[in-house]
């Protein structure tokens, strides 16, 4: 029989069964889709590269070797120089700074923006390859200071702001209320290192001459030299930052090693990687799952056709012709589950996409394209277990005496079917499914723990904005942030529904940056590393704002100015830790000796060194620590009238819905100062926290559509393996019903053989998702651990067992309700 007549007749018998074919396909499409979705996320993540970086090209990175090897510390630019001057094995390093200024828009209308920027060295295109669209490049004469105002600008900077046009070329772009000159254009799509807009000269002359602790901190890449290994590269580094160390003294004490990292790999977090690669192994176990289930519902369409097929053999068919028109049949299916798999992909390419577009860094050659390496990958999965489980039926079922056959389709058909496959088969996919439903299930309940964690204050009733005031125009003193930030009351506090504004360095709702600090009553092994405390800088009116009085002794007040005595203000959490049966008023404390600490190890408050002293005892606001955070001993406050901090978190406290007074807030910024941008777009505190962990919700939904598409499928497969068995077995129902057995007796002997399925699948699959969630989850999140899982693995089980015995009780009743005469008559 020829293909063409194939593919009709396997059409028509397709159709004739068509809701066998349709559960085939969809199965089929689902396992695709889901893995060709999260191996596009792993390619356009973690195997794409850009094209300017090659596979040469590195990044030299420095580790705290006593933090741990995933720890990351940058250079100084003194030390980048003499690597750039004395190492052999590159042919190029570069040094570069990244830069966040304040964008003033040419048109003078809106906000001024933030945008990612970096200071380079005039070599940086040149070790990349790459040449301006437009314009000229750096020239060593543009890194002398005084004359290091000109600036290259992206593509997309150039479409969106200026046109398109090029008479952009000689305009000036304002940052920081700064003119540079646009000297350049880049092609299409590059944005070097990562998501830059903008390049511009880097003044390192300016630094010549300063001490090592007083240098700025920068980037390194370099290009390794043909036939050189990145173990040999990285032992000259180190060679070359020991020596560095032992000609500067002030460096003190210190165990650090540099390595070197692919480009590529080095914006990629530990974490991400992980989460990408557990995911990428979630997909594959859907694939499996997927697999199996066609492979059980193809081999027990093959079987309950022997009949047919015993038939056509008798009229002179030949055994090629038979297993040929069952491989086309498994075709076509196929063909149908990948144009479903394919289209599931697209759609889910492009969420995961634009999630990433609208909400988190994103490096500019990050993709979402599905590769037709992967696509073919992921479909031949499907094409050899479609037509291994076709196959396996065909032959047998044209290898078996056609009398044998027509006398007893049941028992021969069963044969054909290999029951302990797919038996086997059926119990894999109950184990697998039950490993993703425990995952999933642990991910939501991190994620409503993180969301419903207390806090001492309401979230929905405080604005706030995070400004960075800039040494380089407006705010050369404290005097200057000061008045800033009082003008700014001034004019907020008067527009209606705003009642209080009040300012801190930094409010992060997940938890706040720890600081070094010593204790004058506690005595301490010196060898010891310092105690770390979480730290913020906040205005008098802070406490107000947030609704919080005093536990003990009072707050700030506008009295504790930079002449008076130094004072401090203690957490709850930080009083019962540190002075368990003492009175917390009174006591003191001292940031580190700047000499003894690098400048930038060193805390907000370098310089200051004197004692401080504890006034007061608030309430915890940082809310109790959780999964893998870092053990909290509570919180320390400081004054903003005695300490300086060029970050200022304005905190507004409003009535009604404060989401309307957005608008008016983003416009007094501008009029207060059109040159300055704010880091982070005016919300209330409570959308601020619904965003920080938006990472997390992207992929609790992930895991949970995972557990769920698992759980449907392992549905399927069990509902078609005993959907196939009580069909075989009709006679015999129709028999057992005749002689007068019982309704409930007829199910329980068809759900008795299922539960040796069901059981074992079931305990597999918690046992496997225990060791996920209690041992590679944790890592992959960067959590000590996750909350108790007993309520997970309590629904896992009665959700899988319930599913399980659904997809079974529905064939067993239709068998047990079978008519008798009709039972005996079938074929």
């Amino acid at each position: 029989m020829s293909l063409l007549a194939n593919l009709r007749l396997s059409f028509r018998t397709l159709t004739k069964d068509w809701s066998n074919s349709l559960m085939a396909v969809i199965v089929m499409g689902i396992g695709l889709g889901l893995s060709l979705t999260m191996l596009t996320q792993i390619n356009g993540v973690l195997w794409s590269k850009p094209a300017a970086a090659g596979s040469d090209l590195q990044v030299l990175l420095q580790r705290d070797l006593e933090r741990g090897p995933t720890s990351r510390l940058p250079y100084t630019l003194l030390e980048a120089q003499t690597l750039a001057a004395e190492v052999q094995s590159f042919d190029g390093i570069a040094i570069f700074q990244d830069w966040f200024p304040a964008f003033s828009n040419p048109n003078g209308t809106e906000l001024a923006q933030r945008v990612v920027a970096a200071r380079v060295d005039s070599s940086l295109f040149g070790l990349c390859g790459v040449r301006p669209l437009l314009g000229s490049m750096f020239t060593p004469d543009d890194q002398v200071p005084g004359a290091d105002t000109k600036a290259i600008i992206s593509h997309d900077m150039w479409q969106r702001h200026y046109g398109g046009e090029a008479s952009a070329l000689g305009q000036d772009v304002i940052l920081n209320g700064r003119p540079f000159t646009i000297i350049g254009v880049m092609p299409e799509g590059f944005r070097f290192p990562s998501t830059h807009d903008l390049w511009l000269p880097a003044p390192w002359a300016q630094w010549q001459g300063r001490p090592w602790n007083a240098q700025p901190q920068v980037r390194v890449i370099g290009r390794l030299k043909p036939g050189v290994s990145n173990q040999s590269a990285e032992t000259e580094i180190n060679g070359i930052i020991a020596r560095f160390a032992e000609t500067h003294p002030e460096i003190g004490e210190r165990r650090v090693a540099s390595d070197l990292e692919a480009f590529n790999d080095a914006f990629v977090s530990t974490t991400q990687n992980r989460l990408l690669w557990l995911m990428l192994g979630f997909a594959l176990m859907v694939l499996a799952i997927s697999c199996a289930n066609v492979s059980n519902l193809v081999m027990a369409r093959t079987a309950r056709r022997s009949g047919e097929l015993a038939v056509r053999s008798a009229l002179g068919a030949s055994r090629g012709a038979l297993v040929g028109h069952v491989l086309v049949e498994g075709l076509v299916i196929c063909l149908g589950g990948i144009v479903v798999g394919l289209g599931l992909a697209y759609w889910g390419a492009g969420l995961i996409w634009d999630f990433y577009a609208a909400n988190s860094f994103r490096p500019y050659w990050w993709h979402m394209d599905i590769d037709w390496r992967m696509w073919i990958s992921a479909a031949g999965f499907m094409i050899v277990a479609t037509f291994g489980s076709s196959l396996i039926p065909a032959l047998r079922a044209s290898r078996v005496d056609t009398i044998t056959v027509l006398k007893d389709d049941m028992r021969t058909s069963s044969g054909i079917y290999v029951g302990r496959l797919a038996r086997t088969l059926t119990t894999l996919q109950i184990a697998l499914s039950g490993a993703l439903l425990v995952t999933a299930t642990m991910m939501i309940f991190t994620l409503r723990e993180l969301q419903t964690r207390e806090r001492s204050y309401d979230p929905d009733a405080v604005l706030t904005v995070h400004l960075r005031t800039n040494t380089s125009f407006n705010y050369e003193t404290k005097a200057d942030v000061d008045a800033f930030v009082r003008r700014f009351k001034d004019r907020a506090e008067a527009i209606n529904g705003i009642d209080l504004v009040a300012t801190t360095n930094s409010f992060n709702f997940l938890g706040i940056p720890r600081r070094e600090v010593r204790f004058a009553s506690l005595e301490r092994d010196p060898e010891a590393p310092p105690e770390r405390v979480d730290t913020q800088i906040v205005s008098p009116d802070y406490f107000d704002v947030l609704r919080i009085q005093p536990l003990q002794g009072r707050v700030f007040s506008e009295h504790d100015v930079e002449e008076g005595m130094p004072v401090c203000l203690v957490s709850q959490r930080f009083a019962q830790h540190y002075w368990p049966r003492e009175n917390p008023i009174g006591q003191q404390l001292q940031s580190p000796d700047p000499q003894a600490v690098p400048q930038r190890w060193r805390g907000v408050f370098e310089e200051n060194t004197t004692w401080m002293t504890v006034v007061g005892v608030v309430p915890d606001i940082a809310p109790a620590p959780v999964l893998g955070e870092e053990p909290s001993r509570g919180e320390l406050f400081l004054p903003s009238t005695q300490i300086l901090d060029r970050n200022q978190q304005l905190m507004m406290r409003g009535s009604g819905d404060l989401h309307r007074h957005i608008p008016a807030i983003e416009a007094l910024l501008r009029e207060l100062d059109p040159h300055n941008s704010p880091k982070t777009p005016v919300h209330t505190v409570g959308d601020v926290l619904l965003i920080q962990l938006r990472m997390l919700t992207l992929l609790t939904n992930i895991f949970t559509i995972f557990g769920v598409s698992a759980l449907l499928l392992a549905f399927a497969g069990l509902y078609s393996v005993v959907s196939f068995s009580t069909r075989m077995r009709t006679r015999e129902f129709g028999v057992r019903v005749a002689l007068g057995a019982q309704l409930g007796h007829i199910i329980s002997h068809v759900l008795k053989p299922i539960a040796w399925q069901v059981v074992p699948g079931t305990l597999i699959g918690l046992a496997v998702g225990y060791a996920f969630v209690t041992v590679y989850l944790p890592s992959a999140l960067n959590f000590d651990e996750l909350p108790q899982g007993l309520p997970a693995y309590s629904g896992v089980l009665l959700l899988t067992t319930l599913a399980c015995l659904s997809a079974a009780l529905v064939p067993a009743w239709r068998a047990a309700r079978a008519d008798p005469v009709k039972a005996l008559r079938a074929d």
